[in-house]
């Protein structure tokens, strides 16, 4: 079965980035409005011009480089998780150096002492702010938090201005924000989990305990978005109860659950990769993805289920009951020119060339292999 971990451990580091993009949003000008403010407000944009509008240039850039990335975000959904972390880390980084380099000179330098309050309130403001909003991203919380105030502290420390004392402040409080982005670290990721585990058990199927449609879906839309970027095969086995309406005709729909969950057993029992996810998609109706493998591999892992179906006697009130599947395969490489629901259509229509034949068989296509006339 699909890893429960490795599925927790994706959707964990999904809604990370999801949570940070929507988070950061206000940063897009907030840097920016809150130095021109200070500047033009203490009357430094004439005492120090150049300076003044390096740093509103630099600060309006960052602005517009953090737009813009979040706007491809939504261009581009199927961007590897990990280039998005990193330009979060560049977005908040770039901004926040700058504000710690100008709070540093403010303790070095005569010039930028004009500054020192209404830096040092920013500073603090930030500091609480982004404890809170970068809270899921616990490495990130502590980088923030350190390249906000480790250049400042150092300047204040070795300041001709007497500044120890404010240097003693600021570390005091910089302890106190990573204890406190340590504890809201905690409370989210413990929320995440919580609500993992509700989404999970909406993506359960009640009968067999294995995933329902939902679920199988949901994996089937990430699988493909992931082997697009990878260029690897992904598999799709849809397995049919044969004669199952005879079946509850015969013996009762009691009977029938029993074939169901019997027939689930055989498919979690034989498919325990990590990269495999086997759900029941319809009433008598079994899907199994497998997302490394060749065509001929996964066919010969089909011919053992259906063996083993075929082979396993399912007890009823003293009654002993034989089954067997009808099993369809398509094995294809996915791109942006197709959607999951060419992978579905045609295993569904081998699953139907195989009833045909007689059911009790398999019928499988392979997109990567050329096909006989």
């Amino acid at each position: 079965m699909f890893n429960q971990t490795q599925q927790y451990g994706e959707y964990l580091s999904e809604q990370v980035v999801k949570d940070i993009d929507q988070r950061t949003r206000s940063g897009t000008y907030i840097y920016f409005f809150a130095w021109v403010l200070i500047g033009v407000g203490t009357g430094f944009h004439k005492t120090e011009p150049v300076f003044f509008w390096v740093i509103t240039t630099v600060l309006f850039i960052a602005g517009l480089f953090r737009l813009g990335s979040q706007l491809y975000f939504k261009l581009h959904p199927q961007m590897s998780l990990k280039k998005k972390t990193y330009l979060q880390f560049i977005n908040v980084l770039i901004p926040t150096s700058v504000y710690s380099y100008v709070f540093a000179l403010t303790f070095s330098s005569a010039t930028f002492q004009q500054l020192f309050l209404y830096i040092l309130m920013t500073i603090f403001a930030l500091l609480s702010a982004g404890t809170s909003i970068f809270a899921p991203r616990r490495e990130l919380s502590i980088t923030y938090i350190a390249v906000l105030t480790v250049p400042p502290f150092f300047a204040a420390i070795f300041s001709d201005y007497g500044r120890q004392l404010e240097a003693m402040m600021l570390a005091l409080y910089s302890i106190y924000m990573l204890v406190q982005a340590g504890r809201l670290n905690h409370e989210y990721l413990k929320l995440i989990e919580q609500q993992f585990q509700l989404n999970q058990l909406n993506q359960q199927d009640g009968l067999t305990g294995i995933a329902n449609r939902r679920c199988f879906d949901q994996t089937l839309v990430h699988f493909w978005k992931t082997h697009i970027r990878t260029k690897a095969q992904l598999s799709f086995i849809i397995i049919d109860i044969d004669f199952f309406k005879a079946i509850n005709d015969k013996y009762g729909h009691a009977a029938g659950d029993e074939v169901i969950i019997e027939v689930a057993n055989v498919l979690s029992s034989s498919c325990k990769r990590e990269t495999d996810l086997v759900a029941r998609i319809g009433g008598e109706e079994f899907g199994v993805l497998i997302a490394i493998n060749n065509f001929e591999q996964v066919k010969s892992m089909a011919e053992k289920i259906r063996q083993k179906i075929e082979n396993t006697k399912i007890e009823h009130d003293g009654q002993c009951i034989n089954v067997t599947v009808s099993i369809g395969i398509a094995t294809m490489i996915p791109d942006h020119n197709k959607d999951t629901s060419e992978l579905y259509k045609q295993a569904d229509q081998c699953l139907y060339r195989a009833k045909e034949n007689g059911r009790n068989c398999i019928e499988g296509i392979d997109k990567l292999t050329p096909q006989n006339p």
